[in-house]
C-alpha cells in the first residue's frame, strides 16, 4: 500500500543526520531502492559532497541521474517512451498528463540523449517551483487531474516497482489498449468462459466507468493500430 511522503527540504544549516535521511529518501525514490555496497563505493565522492553541504539536492540529482548506475537501470533496458515516464516520476514527482506530453519529451530525448534530457527536467521551471535547489522530489498529488485516466496512471506509477509493468509501454498506453502489465510483460486478457456462458452475463457484465475516455471503447483493430503506431516510436 502506498504511503504518502511528507515534503523534505534541506538548507545550508541542515545537520548531518538530516542530510543522511534526505540521502536515503533520494535513493528510495529515484533509484527505487538503496544502493548496494559496490554502488555506494562508486558514489562515495558524490555522497561526501552532499553530506558536507558542498552541493544541494538538485546538483546531487543531476550527478546521480546522469551516472552509469541510473542509466543502466532506467534508460538502457527501457524504451524511450517508458524512460520519459520514469523521469517524470523520479524528478517531477508526477505522471505525464497525456500521450502528447510523452511524445514531445520523447523527441527531446531522441535529439539530445538521456543526460541532457534529465538535466533539462531538473532545470525546468516546473522542477524549480516544485522543489527548488534543496527540496527532495516526492510524488505530488494534483489538486485537479487532466482526466480519470491521468489520475489512475498517477496511482499506478507511484506504486510501480522497477520493471514490474513492462519496459516498453507507458502506463497510459497499456491502460488505453486494455492490456494487463503486472509481471513485467503486457498481454491482452482473454474473456472468462464462465462469464461469457452465464445466463445472467448481461446483468453482471463489467462496464467501463462513466468517466472513462471514449477512446477506450474503440474496436480492437483500432486499438492495435494505435499500439503499432506507439511501438514505431520505441
Amino acid at each position: 500500500m502506498y504511503v504518502e511522503l511528507e515534503p523534505m527540504v534541506l538548507s545550508r544549516k541542515s545537520t548531518p543526520e538530516e542530510r543522511d535521511r534526505a540521502l536515503r529518501r533520494l535513493y528510495e525514490w529515484v533509484l527505487e531502492r538503496q544502493p548496494y555496497d559496490a554502488e555506494h563505493m562508486a558514489l562515495a565522492a558524490l555522497e561526501k559532497d552532499f553530506r558536507t553541504g558542498k552541493i544541494g539536492v538538485r546538483h546531487f540529482l543531476e550527478k546521480l541521474a546522469t551516472s552509469d548506475l541510473y542509466l543502466e537501470h532506467f534508460y538502457f533496458p527501457y524504451s524511450n517512451l517508458k524512460f520519459v515516464e520514469l523521469c517524470f516520476k523520479h524528478f517531477l514527482g508526477r505522471a505525464p498528463h497525456n500521450m502528447a506530453e510523452v511524445e514531445t519529451y520523447a523527441k527531446e530525448l531522441a535529439q539530445h540523449g538521456p543526460r541532457l534530457f534529465v538535466k533539462m527536467l531538473l532545470d525546468s521551471e516546473e522542477y524549480r517551483q516544485a522543489f527548488g535547489n534543496f527540496g527532495v522530489p516526492y510524488p505530488r498529488s494534483a489538486a485537479r487531474y487532466h482526466s480519470p485516466q491521468n489520475f489512475q496512471q498517477s496511482q499506478l506509477l507511484r506504486e510501480e516497482a522497477a520493471g514490474r509493468r513492462g519496459r516498453a509501454l507507458p502506463a497510459l498506453v497499456w491502460q488505453k489498449l486494455g492490456l494487463v502489465c503486472e509481471s513485467g510483460h503486457c498481454y491482452r486478457p482473454e474473456p472468462s468462459p464462465a462469464i461469457a456462458q452465464a445466463p445472467s452475463a448481461k446483468a453482471v457484465a463489467v462496464r467501463p466507468p462513466a468517466s472513462t475516455e471514449p477512446e477506450l471503447d474503440a474496436p480492437l483493430g483500432s486499438l492495435l493500430d494505435e499500439l503499432q503506431e506507439f511501438l514505431q516510436m520505441l
